[in-house]
């Protein structure tokens, strides 16, 4: 079984609703915390990435920097941690809070960014720069 396409809903402590991301870091999904009873964003390390050395590492770091910061414009990491993933071997994931909305590469590719968003995100992105 591949957290790219899972059959079993369950990971751990969560339920997989539904997958809202995907990139070279991680396949993300929208999930319900099964003991918090919350909505949370459940990124799961992709299976070809497992036994990368560097690229768990890198998501490790990711994590840990994400978890260092404090700011309205980055998410709150939850939890990182390893899981069974069905029948397969455990799986590395990042437990984050869940944002509803849309994400910044789907807001762009549709029309592009109006431009008062334009004007706007950079400084947010400097904010968040500045907070790291």
């Amino acid at each position: 079984m591949s957290v790219d396409q899972p059959q079993n809903r369950i990971f751990g402590d969560y339920e997989l609703l539904e997958e809202i991301a995907r990139g070279g870091m991680g396949v993300v999904y929208r999930a319900l915390d099964t003991r918090l009873d919350r909505m949370v964003a459940l990124k799961l390390l992709p299976s070809k990435a497992i036994d990368d050395p560097e690229r768990k590492w890198r998501f490790v770091r990711e994590a840990k920097a994400a978890s260092a910061l404090n700011h309205p414009n980055i998410v709150t990491i939850y939890d990182i941690d390893r899981a069974p993933f069905g029948e397969g071997e455990p799986v590395d994931f990042i437990a984050m809070e869940y944002v509803a909305g849309r994400t910044l590469d789907r807001l762009i590719e549709r029309k592009g960014l109006p431009l008062r968003e334009r004007r706007s995100t950079p400084s947010r992105c400097r904010d968040r720069r500045l907070a790291a």
